[in-house]
């Protein structure tokens, strides 16, 4: 049997997350392949996290458990949007320029799933007041 698993490494790859636990109430995991981002967040009970906004970044988003509250902005046209999300319900699709906060509504960790073409802490984020 240990013969099988080390010829397994030969075709398989395991990339290994890296984590950022410096804002209290969340914690963020991120991993690159190939020229895809995966972000892993964490988010506690009642923390909301976020105001920012990515002037050249690509992101898509989902719920793996919890529900959260979503606030969206463009940052050009003001443009608002607010929505309740679950797990499995909604791949939300966010371009640049919209800025947007996340807020955990469960009493238990959220956990949100993110893909993008950039890192999701780079110096195309920026600062914005959604909530």
């Amino acid at each position: 049997m240990a013969k099988r698993e080390k010829n397994l490494e030969r075709f398989i790859e395991i990339f290994a997350f890296t984590e950022d636990a410096s804002k209290q109430g969340r914690v963020l995991e991120s991993v690159k392949v190939g020229d895809v981002y995966m972000s892993r967040l964490r988010i506690a009970p009642g923390v909301t996290t976020g105001n920012y906004y990515y002037s050249d970044t690509n992101v898509l988003m989902s719920v793996e458990r919890g529900v959260v509250i979503m606030y969206c902005e463009h940052v050009e046209t003001k443009e608002r949007i607010e929505m309740k999300v679950k797990p499995g319900e909604k791949l939300i699709e966010i371009g640049p320029k919209v800025a947007r906060t996340t807020k955990n509504i469960g009493k238990k960790d959220a956990i949100l799933i993110f893909f993008s073409d950039k890192p999701l802490r780079s110096s195309t984020c920026f600062e914005y007041s959604v909530i």
